[in-house]
């Protein structure tokens, strides 16, 4: 089987403002190869010599490999103790417009923001999948170099 993987490059830089204070700006390139199973269907089967049906949930035929050329924009802002983003994403390959709206406000005693709720909307691919969506998030901290204290 192959595995799905990931290649990314990006920029930031902190931008002081007048009257919005502190903006956060990036700019990211993603290249990736992701992997979808097809769509699962229902299996039962009655147990022998019993009444007793058991099911099982199985997708049927090989998965579908797609590669994404991704370029993402973020301007973030900090509103006291949580922060902003927006972002707008654009999949070249798949001509797929994609904008999200994360607000981070769980945080990590020390550690920075891990959580939070994020709301967005896509342009939908071939097989009707976008539109609107709501999640929440919650994630650990990730670390190159300690915080300087």
């Amino acid at each position: 089987t192959e595995d799905p993987w990931e290649v990314g490059i990006g920029a930031n830089i902190l931008i002081p403002t007048r009257h919005l204070g502190d903006l956060a700006v990036s700019v990211e390139y993603r290249w990736q190869n992701a992997f979808e199973e097809k769509p699962k269907r229902d299996v039962c089967s009655q147990l022998a010599g019993t009444s007793v049906t058991t099911c099982q949930s199985l997708a049927f035929g090989r998965y579908t490999q797609t590669r994404q050329n991704v370029v993402t924009g973020i301007v973030r802002k900090w509103v006291g103790i949580a922060a902003v983003d927006l972002r707008y994403s654009y999949d070249t390959t798949n001509n797929r417009h994609f904008v999200e709206v994360p607000l981070y406000f769980l945080n990590a005693e020390g550690k920075g923001l891990t959580g939070g709720l994020s709301g967005g909307w896509s342009t939908k691919d071939s097989e009707g999948n976008g539109g609107w969506a709501l999640r929440i998030f919650i994630g650990d901290v990730i670390s190159i170099w300690p915080r300087p204290r």
